[in-house]
């Protein structure tokens, strides 16, 4: 079964000590449409299942922290990304064959404040700004105004995805989505399993 075609989804990450999952919502919808699941611990190098399918239980292919393919092994690209420094953006890049390269900028007054001066030599000072501002990434490309990641605000990780070139991939675009979370998103549970809990290979 084929991932269905949305161009706006809420995406919402729950991250367990043994298993990591990705919701994702049509907008308006409760009721998720594709589930992204790995039985891992969430920063475990094995690549999520896609899973479709009215009881979300049909494998359409697999996403991970650098990429993402269907099913049958096709290749959907890459996600690259550089952490930025005290006077610099952190710098974000999509590839998919058939589409420009996608740079990623940061909008919003999240990103300007985490590369100021005072708050970039803070060790989480950008995970702290999370949990108080929404941050946006918007990835566009020469003849593709490709897609938009944004977070929202608070402890829990909650991202809304839109796409608006639609040859862009969903799975690539949620790749992107996971890669954040993996990196970046500030998630005291997250921290507490660290602390707690031995990593499963």
């Amino acid at each position: 079964m084929s991932v269905p075609q949305l161009d706006a989804v809420t995406v919402v990450a729950r991250n367990e000590r043994d298993s990591s999952t990705f919701d994702v919502l049509p907008v308006g919808s409760d009721t998720p449409a594709v589930r992204l699941f790995k039985p891992y611990f969430y920063d475990s190098l094995h690549p999520m299942e896609v899973l479709v399918g009215p009881r979300l239980d049909q494998l359409a292919g697999w996403v991970t922290t650098v990429g993402a393919k269907g099913v049958d092994g096709t290749k959907h690209g890459t996600v690259s990304h550089h952490a930025g420094s005290q006077f610099q953006q952190e710098s974000w890049t999509v590839e998919q064959p058939g589409l420009p390269p996608l740079t990623g900028t940061p909008h919003g007054r999240g990103a300007r404040l985490r590369h100021t001066t005072a708050l970039a030599v803070l060790p989480f000072a950008g995970g702290a700004l999370d949990l108080l501002l929404d941050y946006r990434i918007a990835f566009e490309g020469p003849g593709s105004d490709g897609f938009e990641l944004s977070r929202s605000k608070g402890v829990h990780a909650r991202y809304a995805l839109r796409l608006h070139d639609r040859r862009v991939s969903l799975l690539l675009a949620l790749a992107a989505v996971v890669r954040y979370d993996w990196l970046l998103a500030p998630d005291p549970k997250k921290g507490l399993m660290d602390l707690t809990f031995p990593k499963r290979s």
